[in-house]
């Protein structure tokens, strides 16, 4: 019990810093979106936003395996079942990471029979993010898995205010090509430094796993709440 307590009262305060950090690094997305919009023009603030909300739906292509890793991993992590718990994010990580790929190829593909301009930029910029999406998904459910909601905090907050800040003195220098390099290499960031806050570690351990849990079962989990979430944002 005396070891309990102040344990319970560090997650309590964790979840109190994810919550106000997510509510402002929504006011700071908003105030630097209206500065962006300014700044790049309608026709490239309508490309950029292009961009996000295509990557936003790749985010679904995994079919559930990141919302499985949410609902399984959390109580294999409370047990102390870490062997299993990484051997579940392996499977996932080496599965969506070959979705990811092949989506990302495509991307890529487009962007260079695109020919020059605006268009190639963004689709080229769009392969980087969608190759890149799965490890910040699954880095983001590893904190959440072991509750390191701090961390988490710090992520979305630090990652908010980099990226808004960098992005409008890119805008201004450098127009659309300066805002999505930003994105670029804050997705890249954050990434590596949500997996380094976990016990889990770095992330290409996974490609190394000659024994990975295979994600059929977290799949099964997650599909259809990933599937109520896609229909949920598409309309």
């Amino acid at each position: 019990m005396t070891t309990a307590a102040p344990t319970e009262r560090k997650l309590l305060a964790d979840t109190g810093k994810l919550s106000s950090a997510t509510g402002l690094a929504h006011a700071i997305n908003l105030v630097g979106g209206l500065v962006l919009a300014g700044l790049l023009g309608p026709a490239a603030w309508g490309v950029w936003k292009y961009v996000q909300i295509v990557h936003g739906y790749t985010g679904y292509a995994n079919l559930g395996a990141t919302n499985g890793i949410d609902r399984s991993c959390p109580a294999l992590v409370s047990k102390g079942k870490l062997g299993l718990y990484r051997r579940l994010i392996n499977g996932s990580l080496v599965f969506s990471t070959a979705i990811s790929t092949t989506l990302a190829l495509g991307f890529l593909a487009a962007g260079l029979l695109a020919g020059e301009g605006t268009w190639r930029t963004a689709l080229v910029a769009l392969a980087a993010l969608v190759f890149l999406q799965p490890f910040f998904q699954h880095g983001e459910a590893a904190l959440a898995a072991e509750k390191r909601f701090g961390a988490k905090a710090k992520a979305i907050l630090g990652s908010s205010l980099f990226r808004v800040g960098i992005s409008i003195l890119a805008a201004y220098l450098f127009g659309l090509a300066g805002v999505l390099a930003v994105l670029v290499v804050t997705l890249a960031a954050v990434s590596v430094y949500m997996f380094s806050a976990t016990t889990y570690g770095w992330p290409w351990r996974a490609f190394l796993d000659l024994r990975p849990r295979l994600p059929r079962g977290i799949v099964r989990v997650g599909l259809p709440i990933t599937l109520l979430a896609f229909v949920e944002q598409l309309f």
